[in-house]
């Protein structure tokens, strides 16, 4: 799955090949956000997930998002975890470029709400934030060396901000140790 507004280069077919060696998988990647007027690419964020290598036979049982909106691509990622899927970081062999553009083009979108309602709409749908998921949420990396276990410091600090959250002890005892008073010295 791609986006319409993505372009994917053929290192593609190698990756797709190297990938069906796992027996279940999600890859993703980072786009290069290319500039309308000309400028050098850059990576975007960690958030935007625009195109999507998985085998054919997946069955997401996918609520009914806007596809192509925010919060659907992040709760793709979290329902691979949970289906114990390999989630595959792919930025680093599989190259997809995006050229900016404007957001005129989305339904009822102003100052703030710039994502429209059908952003709204997915968001209730995701089924609350601690199923969006970003790319750091990648269980491996694939590089030209091969795939391997994201084990990288962005990766396991992302893990241990999850396992904080989601034990309620944990999650207030850190809370207290990043918020709380401070000694004087």
């Amino acid at each position: 799955y791609a986006n319409a507004d993505i372009a994917l280069a053929p290192d593609l077919l190698d990756a797709a090949a190297r990938l069906r060696r796992l027996p279940a998988f999600l890859a993703l990647g980072r786009r290069l956000d290319v500039p309308n007027g000309g400028g050098a690419p850059r990576l975007h964020g960690e958030w935007g997930l625009d195109w999507f290598l998985f085998p054919r036979d997946m069955r997401w049982e996918m609520p009914p998002f806007a596809v192509g909106r925010p919060g659907w691509d992040n709760w793709l990622v979290w329902r691979a975890r949970d289906l114990g899927l390999a989630v595959v970081d792919a930025t680093d062999v599989i190259t997809a470029a995006h050229v900016e553009h404007g957001y005129g083009h989305v339904p009822e979108a102003s100052g703030d709400a710039w994502e429209g309602p059908e952003a709204d709409r997915n968001r209730e749908l995701m089924g609350g934030k601690e199923r969006r998921y970003s790319i750091l949420d990648a269980t491996h990396v694939m590089d030209a060396d091969g795939i391997r276990r994201a084990l990288s410091p962005p990766h396991l600090r992302r893990r241990t901000s999850r396992a904080l959250e989601s034990v309620p002890v944990l999650s207030r005892f850190a809370r207290a140790l990043r918020f709380g008073p401070r000694r004087r010295q």
